[in-house]
C-alpha cells in the first residue's frame, strides 16, 4: 500500500469513498446530511483541496484501488483581535473504506498530511467530528487530539 498525492483522475474513486462516509452520516443525522447517490456529487468539494499550494488531497492506494483519502488545508488565524495568530492544518475529511478500516491506514494518512503542514510551520491540527461518531472520536484521541470547542445546535419551531 502507498500513500500519495491525489490526481484529478482519482476523483471517481474518492467520491465513492465520500459516499460511504456520508452515507453513515446521513443515517445518523438525516436532517443535516443528504443521502449520497452513486455519483460524483462531492467532486467539487474534493477539488477545492487539489492543485492549490496551501491544501492537499492524499490517497491510500492498494494495488490499483484507492482505499482511503484525506483532504486538508492550511488556515491562518490572523487579524482577528481576540484570537492568537496561529497556523493550523485543518482536516476537511478523512475516510477509509469499511473493508480496510482498523489496519492503520487512517493513521498513515494523518501522518502524511501532517508532514505536508511542516512546510507551512503549522503548530496545530484542527478537525471536526460528529458527536455520533464515537469510533472516530476514539481514533482521534488515540492520535493525541483533545477537545477544542463544542458546537451546539437547537432546532427552531
Amino acid at each position: 500500500m502507498i500513500i500519495r498525492k491525489a490526481y484529478e483522475d482519482d476523483l471517481n474513486s474518492i467520491c465513492a469513498l465520500s459516499n460511504e462516509i456520508y452515507g453513515d452520516h446521513f443515517k445518523s443525522m438525516p436532517d443535516n446530511f443528504l443521502e449520497p447517490k452513486d455519483d460524483n456529487r462531492d467532486a467539487a468539494y474534493w477539488q477545492c483541496f487539489m492543485n492549490v499550494d496551501d491544501a492537499i488531497v492524499l490517497v491510500a492506494q492498494e494495488k490499483e484501488k484507492i482505499i482511503g483519502a484525506v483532504c486538508a488545508k492550511i488556515v491562518i488565524t490572523k487579524g482577528i483581535p481576540f484570537l492568537a495568530e496561529k497556523t493550523r492544518l485543518y482536516i476537511g475529511t478523512i475516510v477509509v473504506t469499511d473493508k480496510h478500516q482498523r489496519r492503520g491506514i487512517a493513521s498513515l494518512l494523518m501522518s502524511h498530511v501532517e508532514e505536508f503542514s511542516e512546510k507551512f510551520n503549522a503548530t496545530e491540527v484542527l478537525l471536526e467530528v460528529m458527536s455520533f461518531n464515537q469510533d472516530a472520536i476514539n481514533f482521534y484521541r488515540a492520535l493525541g487530539f483533545d477537545d477544542f470547542s463544542t458546537k451546539l445546535v437547537k432546532k427552531l419551531p
